[in-house]
């Protein structure tokens, strides 16, 4: 397992349980803790709200997280504040969470990790293509493309 949680832990979750704490923890590592409403980590995690609910009760049972309920009373409740205790996790977290940090633009990790020639642009295909056919018109022959 490489992810956001790490092996040892997330042996104990199911996948789906594993998806909510993932976002959970990408979440916690921009902020330090995770505001997000039940709706907003179930979409990102791509589970129910009850598969969320299910997580935040499981992890909470073996202590990998705090959850902080903020009620207002007489009014809407504001988001509960989720932050990671498990000394375990934040330290995977500060190693990287499993993650390669790469910029957006840095294609050199890709070119150099492939096996065998870069690929072509659809430009470059297109270019390759107008040779051949007219090295096919020049020698008389019709070419279909």
């Amino acid at each position: 397992m490489s992810g956001c949680v790490p092996a040892k832990l997330a042996a104990a979750f199911t996948m789906g349980e594993i998806a909510v704490l993932t976002a959970i923890a990408r979440q916690c590592a921009r902020s330090g803790v995770c505001v997000l409403p039940v709706d907003a980590i179930a979409a990102l995690a791509g589970v129910c709200r009850r598969t969320v609910l299910a997580a935040l009760a499981h992890a909470r049972l073996v202590k990998l997280v705090l959850v902080k309920e903020r009620r207002i009373p007489g009014r809407r409740s504001l988001t509960n504040v989720i932050r990671i205790i498990s000394p375990e996790w934040l330290a995977w977290l500060q190693l990287g969470g499993g993650r390669k940090k790469l910029h957006p633009t840095d294609n050199q990790a890709f070119n150099s990790a492939a096996s065998g020639p870069p690929l072509r642009t659809q430009g470059e295909f297109d270019r390759e293509k107008r040779k051949i056919w007219a090295k096919g018109a020049a020698r008389g022959n019709e070419m279909r493309l």
